[in-house]
């Protein structure tokens, strides 16, 4: 079954890489560069999942996810953020109290070695297999 995945991302390059490592892997994706375009795509569409910008132009990631959350047709799709923001986690818990970071699961930036042995950079492979994952436990 092919995953279908909307992507809502402003910027020209990282929607591009988003989309095409998505592809890769087999999904149908959706993109929206505006927050209002991504609730219509959401709405229409009902992805597997959404990958959400925080800073998007007129309406932020925040509360297009409040919307999201708000709307009984799109309240059951994940939302999982992808964000440059270093403090993305303080308004996560504004989003509706249902927004659980990933950074919830494994503390602290997963590139920084918590011991001596150093561990493997998380990038967008390790974030597909752990979607995967939930996708199989769902």
């Amino acid at each position: 079954m092919q995953r279908r995945v909307l992507v809502v991302e402003d910027h020209p390059l990282s929607l591009e890489l988003i989309t095409d490592l998505l592809e890769q892997k087999g999904c149908q994706v959706f993109t929206a560069a505006t927050a209002e375009a991504g609730l219509r795509l959401a709405a229409a569409e009902r992805p597997d999942l959404i990958l959400m910008d925080l800073q998007l132009p007129g309406v932020t990631g925040y509360d297009l996810t409040r919307q999201l959350k708000a709307n009984a047709a799109t309240a059951g799709i994940p939302v999982v953020v992808v964000t440059g923001l270093s403090d993305a986690g303080r308004e996560s818990q504004s989003a509706g109290g249902r927004v659980r970071r990933l950074s919830d699961e494994t503390p602290g930036p997963q590139y920084v070695p918590r011991d001596p042995a150093p561990a493997p950079p998380a990038g967008p492979w390790a974030m597909m297999r752990r979607q995967e994952a939930a996708w199989k436990r769902a």
